[in-house]
């Protein structure tokens, strides 16, 4: 399912993520699986790399006396100043004990939809979104029901397969979303908007929100299939809050 505009790199806008999308064309090809653990490893390698200071020019002070000459490395007044950076990849969201497992509409008949935890490819910034059959929960974003957005995305079809989010066009307001939760509790969501952008023109400061009132956004790509491309024109955003 192709989207644009993730946070990652605002691969558009947000925290200069992503374009995100999700290949909702259909694609035989997959997108690469395990862009997680690629996200993981791009930040150890950040971590891990030699500091700054290593790198820059020291000066160096002699000092004689009748019996030797002793030579000692004096720090530049440049790299005492270097100090460590934060990594510019987005960290996880924490979770407060509670995962998202399943998503159920009954207005569109979703009944217990696996939700599982997705990046987004480092080789093309999609979604990673495994099958026709799963949600895929943005890990950087919000958990359903915390302050800012929570963004879940699903295909509308895969390999031939319809997928979850098929008819999420055809949501209204007032539809009622329900996720259930790893602890056992669950939460509804009222939808209160249904939208559709042309995929340069998706809002990422509301899509991509990490702060104010806790908002579901549902994503998944619409409109015009581009047979040339082996992709959607749009993307169909439908937004909830909680119950």
């Amino acid at each position: 399912m192709q989207v644009v505009s993730t946070p990652r790199f605002r691969f558009a806008s947000v925290l200069c993520i992503i374009a995100m999308t999700a290949s909702c064309a259909g694609s035989s090809t997959s997108a690469s699986r395990g862009s997680s653990k690629n996200e993981k490893q791009g930040v150890d390698a950040s971590a891990s790399s030699a500091p700054l200071s290593s790198a820059l020019p020291s000066s160096t002070t002699s000092v004689s006396t009748t019996a030797s000459t002793k030579v000692s490395s004096a720090v530049s007044p440049l790299a005492a100043g270097i100090r460590d950076l934060p990594s510019a990849f987005p960290e996880p969201v924490e979770a407060p004990g509670a995962m998202p497992t399943t998503l159920s509409i009954k207005s569109l008949r979703i009944d217990n939809a696996r939700i599982t935890p997705v990046s987004v490819t480092l080789d093309k910034a999609e979604l990673d979104i495994p099958d026709a059959k799963t949600v895929g929960w943005y890990q950087f974003s919000a958990i359903p029901g915390a302050p800012g957005s929570s963004v879940l995305a699903s295909h509308v079809q895969y390999n031939g397969k319809p997928g979850v989010f098929r008819y999420l066009t055809n949501l209204k307001v007032g539809d009622v979303a329900a996720i259930a939760y790893s602890d056992g509790t669950a939460k509804q969501f009222i939808v209160t908007e249904v939208a559709k952008y042309a995929k340069d023109q998706l809002p990422a400061d509301r899509v991509w929100t990490r702060s104010g009132k806790p908002i579901l956004v549902l994503l998944t790509c619409g409109g015009r299939f581009d047979e040339s491309k082996r992709s959607f024109d749009d993307n169909i955003v439908a937004y909830a809050e909680p119950a």
